[in-house]
């Protein structure tokens, strides 16, 4: 996978003109160092959970320069945190969220994703983790009933 590296830089730029003849140069030197983004986060938290109760989950990353970061995480259900930062290279971050499954038979599986960035905004690639809200068995009072007749 192709990494991008970002550089910080500073350009010497010297003009000589030659009034006389017309003659325009110009040269610059490019001093810099690189930047590259912070490794992907890891995330600790469960990965099958109920519906309608929050949950912690806590993210880690380091910035290879140890630059200060930001992290991101988009829940999978059209939510997100945002950026929230700067944090110190290493340090972790807990996120609180719940989940509601969606209306089906089958559990709901959400793509929980996130990623950090530095201060010069080089991102790191996303980390995905799966987080499956099993489908609640509810025995209803109705069908209670219809099974059991002459209860």
């Amino acid at each position: 996978m192709k990494e991008r590296m970002l550089y910080k830089s500073f350009v010497i730029g010297v003009i000589i003109l030659f009034i006389g003849v017309g003659i325009q140069s110009v040269f610059a030197i490019t001093i810099g160092e690189s930047n590259n983004p912070p490794d992907a986060p890891d995330i600790d938290g469960p990965n099958w959970i109920e519906e309608y109760v929050y949950y912690n989950w806590t993210y880690t990353t380091i910035d290879p320069e140890g630059n200060f970061i930001w992290y991101y995480v988009d829940w999978g259900d059209n939510e997100n945190t945002g950026w929230h930062g700067p944090y110190l290279s290493g340090e972790s971050k807990t996120f609180k969220h719940r989940y509601e499954r969606w209306h089906s038979p089958y559990p709901s599986i959400y793509k929980m994703k996130v990623k950090a960035k530095d201060i010069y905004d080089a991102e790191s690639q996303w980390t995905i983790r799966d987080v499956i809200v099993p489908r609640t068995r509810t025995l209803s009072y109705h069908r209670l009933l219809r099974t059991f007749p002459n209860a």
